[in-house]
């Protein structure tokens, strides 16, 4: 079985990248090992080619291109920005669509309410907000990031699962890193927090990390001779090496994936107090309101002074998430199994309304 992902932005390993583009290049890395073939497109870039984990990375342009792949495919797979475009090849070639569902923006609402063959929800919070949204009659139209008009909802109704940001990898990593890290500068993940706490403790070593996406909102300093600003790393194990706290002070977290790597290297969290980071974290997570700068100074002096505690918890976590994983691919493998067979049991969530759409 063929599955194409059309996405629009990047790959992980070929440009530039966030958590998810992360996802959805574990996903189809995981399908990879299972034996299909895993082909990954995306549609705005420079021209670029290779196998990455087993996946088949092709960056084109070209309409042509785009086309031949998308007739090919069994199943094809998208997300954020490229779902308008997916849709279409998929309503042309008769194909089924699956959305990955990372987050509960507006534009996601509406690329849902235009219909799939099958929704991933990459938390619990993500997919309760989403169902409670299906009877909402108006949606909002998006073309080119860009808000163009309200109109009726086309579709009620997707089958549908949970899949976490997946943890393949079982072995626990060790760091000896002394840095407070916080992993992308723009606004939204709190930078202004970030450097905050570096300026009342200048003893103590923080580690910027410029983002791999919105390269003119990266917020950064210079003048903090305690704060270490790093380029965006393709291999996040340069990060963690380095990091003996991570902050996720994020005004918005629809999960929370750069606390899962953390965790694997025993790496506590200290993170804002929002759905998709306590859903991530569990008891392994010290919340505290994104505003509350002295609880954040308060949080990060109590897990340096009983780190060995907070560390365990972390790796703990990690372990937990790993099982977690082990039955979530299982079950996301059976659903592609049965989308690319057409025999979809629809009363995961009720008859999908893009297969009436294709064709």
């Amino acid at each position: 079985m063929r599955i194409v992902a059309i996405v629009e932005r990047a790959w992980i390993g070929q440009a530039p990248s966030g958590g998810a583009e992360r996802m959805i290049h574990l996903l189809m890395s995981h399908l990879a090992s299972q034996g299909w073939e895993a082909v990954g497109v995306v549609t705005n870039g420079l021209p670029y080619h290779r196998v990455t984990d087993g996946v088949e990375v092709i960056v084109s342009q070209e309409k042509n291109k785009i086309h031949e792949l998308a007739s090919s495919a069994d199943i094809i797979l998208t997300h954020l920005g490229a779902t308008p475009r997916a849709r279409g090849m998929a309503r042309i070639y008769g194909k089924p669509l699956v959305q990955l569902i990372h987050n509960t923006s507006d534009y996601t609402v509406g690329f849902l309410g235009d219909g799939c063959d099958f929704a991933i929800y990459n938390s619990e919070w993500v997919r309760d907000f989403h169902e409670a949204h299906k009877n909402t009659a108006a949606i909002k139209s998006w073309q080119n990031h860009q808000l163009t008009e309200l109109r009726m909802r086309r579709c009620s109704e997707w089958p549908s699962i949970v899949v976490r940001p997946p943890v393949l990898d079982p072995e626990p990593r060790t760091s000896d890193g002394e840095y407070i890290t916080l992993v992308n500068l723009t606004p939204n993940k709190g930078p202004d927090v970030f450097y905050r706490l570096a300026e009342m403790n200048p003893d103590l070593k923080f580690l910027a990390v410029i983002g791999g996406y919105e390269p003119d909102k990266q917020v950064i300093r210079r003048d903090l001779p305690n704060v270490k600003i790093q380029d965006h790393c393709l291999d996040v194990s340069e990060i963690y090496e380095q990091t003996r706290v991570v902050l996720m002070c994020s005004a918005y977290e629809s999960y929370g994936l750069v606390a899962v790597e953390a965790a694997q290297y025993g790496i506590p969290t200290i993170a804002s107090d929002t759905p998709g980071l306590r859903e991530c974290l569990g008891q392994a997570g010290f919340i505290r309101d994104r505003d509350d700068i002295a609880g954040w100074n308060q949080a990060l002096k109590y897990v340096l002074e009983y780190y060995d505690g907070a560390s365990a918890r972390a790796a703990d976590r990690y372990q937990q998430l790993y099982q977690q994983s082990v039955s979530e691919l299982e079950a996301f493998t059976r659903a592609m199994e049965e989308v690319a067979g057409g025999s979809i049991d629809d009363s995961r969530s009720g008859d999908s309304c893009q297969s009436n759409n294709r064709g």
